[in-house]
């Protein structure tokens, strides 16, 4: 940590640390970049990393982020490609597919894994614990119809977490009931 960032990205994106393992694939996934350090930190690191990807073979970086500003990251030679999932990419299909292999689909479960899927507004992570709230109870149905009906009088002001709100709430009162559970959850 007390070395400048430049010399550690240096030292960490080093291209002769990838070419011992020419037969090998690795990929490096870098989740949240928007989320670190500072923009001209964010640029120092996709600089190295746009470099180390034209000398490395076998390497495939991976980097979700919110959108940067930064014009340094072109898209080359098919080595760096950019992504906008925000736009371009529809989740439901997926989200669905996740949710139909996840269940035991019973006669009459369609119609609640559509809604489901609708509800889950193409979020992995919501579709994520309703599925673990939903097997985690023994009637899988009803565990389905209480999170699809959850909040659906609710006329409270727009937020774009709600959903997230919606299920986790449903989530905590159930597995925070009692005395003993809810004053643990409260401390």
């Amino acid at each position: 940590s007390g070395l400048p960032l430049h010399e550690q990205i240096k030292l960490f994106l080093d291209a002769s640390l990838f070419q011992e393992l020419p037969n090998k694939k690795i990929i490096i996934i870098i989740d949240g970049l928007d989320e670190w350090g500072t923009e001209s930190d964010q640029t120092v690191l996709i600089e190295g990393i746009t470099h180390l990807i034209g000398q490395a073979q076998g390497l495939g970086i991976i980097i979700t982020s919110r959108p940067l500003n930064i014009e340094n990251m072109t898209e080359t030679d098919g080595k760096v490609r950019k992504f906008d999932l925000t736009s371009d990419y529809d989740a439901t299909a997926d989200i669905k597919l996740v949710v139909e292999r996840s269940l035991e689909c019973k006669d009459g479960m369609k119609n609640l894994i559509d809604k489901l899927v609708v509800k889950a507004g193409g979020l992995f992570i919501w579709v994520t614990v309703a599925l673990k709230f939903i097997k985690d109870n023994m009637n899988e149905e009803e565990a389905m119809k209480r999170i699809i009906n959850t909040g659906e009088d609710d006329n409270c002001v727009d937020n774009s977490y709600r959903g997230l709100d919606e299920l986790y709430k449903v989530v905590l009162e159930k597995h925070f009931v009692g005395t003993t559970n809810e004053s643990y959850f409260k401390e």
